[in-house]
């Protein structure tokens, strides 16, 4: 990953960290409450009781205790902890004395994450730690320097006469101690943060947390059952909702028969929805079941008529069609002339199809409108809280800085939880009602509703001279495109390359002659949800070709990818609808890595017949040996590949 410098630790005045620390107190400074940790900063009121803000990643109180910002979600992963053990690794901070936090705030421009190129809040793909972990080790370090720059003023004594350990500021020459808290009492912050240069972070060989075994700060929560997720909100006032959704995208509600539905006892409000029409009432169970009993004619749209293996045969053969020019991804060496100059070249093809996340905890959000439907405020665990922001602004009109989000802890997200449909839907019902509403998808809700990761199809060739050696790889992906759903969903252009479909594709070994590309063309910027009643002929006998192809070079050494992505049929409501359903279009060669890639495509589209009354199991964990909700009969190799070989 290319390192870059975090301007937040860099240049900023004492105006703009003052300003920005002002909501940084942290609750369990003034309360004994074994939960105050796992939740928001107070207000910048309590920074007069003696609290030091060395920047706005932390501060330190009287009594020692050093609240940290994680902004990253927690969904079992460990970034609550991970995260502010860099900081406090370079404040050589105590660790029993750390307390983690949420932000005060979700704003990108004090908190975001850094390795993302508009410092987006998004918990995915392994990113949170390498996104963060130069800049908190930066921000840890500053720290540590104001405290050492406050304590020699006060002594006396060059800056360079002192040291630190855990959270205490040590000066050998005369045997004087004082610690952090202490410190906290008289120090003030600086006009200007300290410039740290890479010479001035700990070597790795000094490091205390980083790389060790820490306990983790949320697991006792869990543990006793203290830990607050999504689902536990409880806000005055709430009612709840549940929500019968469109078998397909694009399908609105035309004609609605609630008359059984009305007469469950609870149901309060019926609301159509764009895609769905929802129930409101007092209670779960009421609504869930108010919503089996209504009866729904829906309009037509481009979805109802998805076939996902007919379009996985297409990803195949364009896969197959190397007239078809991929964007490119990856290129190393001229992979072309020495494919042409090899012996013999091996060939074979992958597909994995849709597959089901799965994560634990139900989807779910609660969300209070206000009267006049200028600010809103969200309580939910999600992996975006930046997508969340812009999502919700665009639906009601507002500023972003008039959403309130209350982040929780995830029980479990996989990519799952950083998709808004659910806080979309649960803001349109609080404004249409206007009461706080919490909406539950049941797991039936999610299967056939939610979003699955992308099928793709695969076409790998590998090059060997006489020798056996080989040569050239040239790996073709044929995929939906993510980038580009989720940019539409955030009204944000879509980026050239998509990283997330091609995570894994690319093998990083030395061979000198490698291609990668990319190849995404344009059907569908929604999920593709299943005709009712349909079912997968996989998944209901066990999947036999569904496997994901394994991550390793079979041969070891060596890597030229040539992604292909491809979508599903246009939603008639997206901006990047093009011509026909069955239209396609290739954008040109973005640069010198490959990708064909077209506009929106479908995280999870939705398996045209995965969808069956009888449920699909759910994913083990395996991915890369599942598919469907089945698992199958290999967990080390791609279950559905045909080889060949071709000797000149």
């Amino acid at each position: 990953m290319t390192e870059r410098i975090d301007p937040r630790t860099t240049d900023l005045s004492r105006r703009d960290f003052l300003g920005a620390a002002a909501g940084l107190t942290l609750a369990l400074t003034v309360t004994p409450d074994p939960l105050a940790f796992i939740g928001e900063g107070l207000s910048g009121e309590a920074l007069a009781d003696g609290l030091l803000s060395p920047n706005v990643w932390l501060t330190i109180a009287t009594d020692g205790t050093i609240t940290i910002v994680s902004p990253a979600a927690e969904m079992g992963q460990g970034t609550f902890t991970t995260l502010p053990a860099i900081i406090a690794d370079e404040l050589d901070a105590d660790w029993a004395k750390v307390k983690p936090v949420f932000p005060p705030e979700w704003n990108e421009k004090k908190f975001g994450n850094p390795g993302y190129d508009n410092y987006a809040f998004q918990t995915s793909a392994s990113f949170a730690t390498r996104g963060y972990f130069k800049a908190m080790r930066i921000a840890g370090a500053q720290a540590r320097r104001v405290l050492i720059d406050a304590v020699a003023a006060k002594w006396g004594v060059p800056a360079q006469e002192l040291s630190t350990e855990p959270s205490v500021v040590v000066h050998k020459a005369t045997n004087r101690r004082i610690s952090y808290g202490e410190i906290a009492g008289f120090a003030k912050a600086p006009a200007e943060l300290p410039k740290i240069e890479d010479k001035d972070l700990k070597p790795a060989a000094s490091f205390r947390y980083i790389g060790k075994d820490l306990p983790r700060v949320e697991v006792p929560l869990k543990v006793t059952g203290a830990a607050k997720y999504g689902i536990d909100a409880q806000v005055p006032g709430m009612v709840y909702a549940a929500v019968l959704q469109s078998p397909y995208p694009g399908g609105r509600p035309e004609t609605v028969d609630e008359t059984r539905a009305r007469q469950v006892k609870g149901v309060t409000d019926i609301v159509k929805l764009p895609e769905g029409v929802g129930v409101v009432g007092t209670s779960v169970e009421a609504t869930q079941a108010a919503k089996n009993l209504l009866k729904v004619t829906w309009s037509d749209a481009p979805g109802a008529h998805h076939d996902s293996e007919k379009a996985l045969e297409e990803f195949a053969a364009i896969g197959r069609d190397k007239s078809r020019e991929g964007v490119p991804y990856e290129s190393v060496g001229d992979a072309k002339a020495a494919m042409r100059g090899a012996v013999k070249i091996y060939r074979g093809e992958y597909r994995t199809r849709y597959l089901y996340h799965a994560q634990m905890e139900p989807m779910n959000a609660t969300a209070a409108v206000s009267p006049d439907g200028k600010s809103v405020e969200i309580w939910t665990g999600t992996q975006g809280p930046t997508s969340l922001h812009n999502q919700v602004a665009r639906l009601l009109g507002i500023e972003r800085t008039n959403i309130t989000l209350h982040q929780h802890f995830l029980g479990g997200g996989y990519g799952r939880r950083s998709q808004q449909e659910v806080v979309i839907d649960a803001v349109r019902l609080a404004k249409a009602v206007g009461k706080p509403v919490k909406l539950i998808w049941t797991r039936e809700d999610d299967v056939t509703g939610g979003k699955f990761r992308p099928m793709t199809a695969h076409h790998i060739e590998a090059g060997f001279d006489a020798g056996g050696k080989l040569v050239a790889w040239h790996h073709r992906v044929v995929a939906e495109s993510v980038a580009a759903y989720t940019s539409i969903a955030n009204g944000t252009p879509p980026p050239p390359l998509d990283r997330v479909v091609m995570k894994g594709s690319p093998i990083p070994q030395s061979l000198s002659r490698r291609r990668a590309s990319l190849t995404r063309l344009p059907r569908t910027a929604a999920s593709i949800r299943s005709r009712s009643g349909s079912r997968c002929r996989r998944a209901s006998r066990g999947c036999r070709r569904c496997c994901a192809p394994s991550r390793k070079c079979p041969i070891g050494r060596g890597v030229a990818t040539d992604a292909v992505s491809a979508s599903a049929p246009w939603s008639k409501t997206t901006p990047w609808r093009q011509g026909s359903p069955r239209s396609r279009s290739i954008a040109p060669p973005a640069r010198s890595r490959s990708t064909i890639s077209g506009p929106p495509s479908t995280p999870g589209l939705r398996c045209s017949r995965a969808m069956s009354r009888r449920r699909p199991r759910a994913a083990s964990s395996t991915r890369s040996a599942t598919c469907c909700g089945r698992r199958s009969p290999s967990a080390t190799a791609a279950s559905w590949s045909r080889t060949t070989a071709t000797t000149k």
